[in-house]
């Protein structure tokens, strides 16, 4: 029950609840709950607050896709039993204080479940406060790791408070001490805030048409889909717009293989005179035959020119497990054919390349992409001046789900000091600046456009350079606590072993 607690209080902690001040305390309940255990009662109940805490975080996935929502679960659940098990083990076979043990092995926990081909960096732990401004401009420097360590520590303090609470030096020492870490967190925030405003402004508009999800892919609908996409972008020109943006799969047809709709959206940016940047969906012919289908399918991004060119495409790499692709599944055919059946069969994109009509570059992310901070950081490198996101999240309702892929875009935003603008079908439609404030932001399911000045990149951060180096040192040290606790039975086997040949 202490493990369920604790999940339910972290769950209250991220959007669209934000009571972020939870983060701090929420892992209270399971430190006590880890007390007295072995290794494979912590993995087990490390496994029950994994499975709840991704239940609470992700049921907005279950209308999407059940039997995805079910595996994600499933998965993701191991890396709670993968703490549990690690952590207990390290404080009762390696002896090793609970400060040290619980943030380290956290980050480097969460950071595992950040890479890998079912890599799935959603619901970080430093996600949680995304709205405090001073604490997560360290992000710069190091990304989402060191909030998420220093709240994992705090947590830590809270429950030495907890065990000695009649101590006054105890509270005094833990308060002090929770006190330094943060205090060290935002004073490098007061510090490191950039002027947002700098250089020659670009005046773009994103578009929220709020399309029902029910109808969007239905042909008896398409005319007046695009009506609402026109008549948007004629009110985004008149404040001024150079580039209009429409969100992911804007067009739900095959923009480039229909003539008539095709030229009704080039003449958009012809008789504008702007940048049109629009989501829609690609094919091409493939050599076999997978499930049905000859061809490749992508869920792609075009940047149209007023001279009614192709100015640059993106087709996305990182496809939504279960959702948009089906891993595997010439390996499994019979349950992708039956139980996933009905998911997507969208083909990865060749990479990560930066659009470039003639006066700015930008770094094109397609929905869930804008969890993943290679991808922003692979763009920075590249080139980009901003980043944006386009993304349809019609598929979840009125729940948590846009809220939660907005503070992932905030840390975007920090770690490469760049403007990341967003146009959702149904929202969340906002701008954010290099220093993760949300300057404009419109209301989930409305019909609305929102046009803003946004300015280029002016340097490359360090995070950009040398990406998750603080992860990696985290996991390390991680790696050595394993050793370590290793180490410590292999030599208490080793004792045990001798007293019973003495005796």
């Amino acid at each position: 029950m202490l493990a369920i607690f604790a999940a339910a209080v972290l769950t209250l902690a991220f959007p669209r609840f934000d009571v972020e001040a939870l983060a701090f305390v929420a892992f209270v309940p399971l430190l006590v709950a880890f007390e007295g255990l072995n290794a494979r009662q912590g993995a087990w109940l490390g496994y029950v607050f994994g499975l709840h805490w991704n239940i609470f975080l992700l049921y907005w996935l279950s209308p999407a896709t059940t039997p995805g929502f079910i595996c994600a679960v499933i998965y993701l659940a191991l890396y709670g039993a993968l703490f549990g098990f690690l952590y207990v083990a390290a404080r009762r076979y390696g002896r090793l204080p609970a400060l040290l043990c619980a943030p380290v092995l956290w980050v480097g926990v969460e950071w595992l479940r950040s890479v890998g081909y079912l890599a799935f960096p959603w619901g970080l732990l430093a996600h949680t406060q995304h709205k405090w401004n001073l604490l997560i401009q360290v992000a710069d420097v190091a990304g989402t790791w060191p909030v998420s360590l220093v709240i994992v520590a705090v947590n830590v303090l809270a429950y030495y408070v907890l065990k000695n609470r009649r101590h006054v030096a105890t509270w005094l020492r833990a308060g002090g001490a929770a006190a330094a870490l943060l205090g060290a967190l935002c004073l490098y925030g007061a510090l490191a805030r950039v002027t947002p405003d700098e250089g020659h402004p670009i005046r773009v508009s994103v578009l929220q048409p709020n399309i029902d999800q029910d109808v969007k892919w239905d042909p008896a609908y398409r005319d007046q889909t695009i009506r609402v996409m026109v008549d948007l972008s004629y009110e985004a020109k008149r404040e001024g717009a150079a580039l209009i943006i429409w969100p992911e799969t804007a067009t739900p047809f095959y923009l480039f293989e229909d003539p008539f709709y095709r030229e009704v959206v080039y003449d958009v940016a012809a008789d504008l005179s702007v940048d049109l940047l629009t989501g829609t969906v690609e094919r091409r012919p493939r050599p076999d035959v997978v499930r049905g289908r000859d061809h490749y399918r992508y869920n792609a991004a075009a940047l149209i020119t007023p001279a009614r060119a192709v100015a640059g495409r993106y087709a996305k790499v990182r496809l939504v497990p279960f959702g948009e692709h089906i891993p595997w599944e010439a390996d499994v055919p019979a349950i992708t054919d039956t139980l996933f059946a009905n998911s997507g069969d969208f083909t990865p994109g060749p990479g990560w390349e930066v659009i470039s009509p003639s006066r700015y570059d930008l770094g094109c992310l397609i929905c869930y992409e804008a969890v993943f901070p290679d991808i922003s950081r692979a763009y920075a490198r590249r080139g980009a001046d901003f980043l944006v996101n386009i993304t349809n999240e019609a598929w979840f309702g009125r729940t948590n789900a846009p809220y939660q892929t907005l503070a992932s875009a905030v840390f975007r935003a920090v770690e490469n000091r760049s403007w990341f603008v967003r146009s959702a079908n149904t929202g969340v439609t906002c701008f954010i600046d290099p220093n993760g404030r949300v300057v404009r932001k419109s209301k989930i399911y409305i019909r609305n456009q929102l046009t803003d000045d946004v300015y280029r990149r002016r340097y490359l951060t360090f995070y950009a350079r040398c990406g998750d180096w603080f992860a990696h040192v985290v996991a390390a040290a991680a790696a050595l606590i394993c050793g370590w606790t290793l180490f410590s039975v292999a030599r208490q086997y080793r004792l045990s072993r001798r007293r019973r040949a003495d005796h």
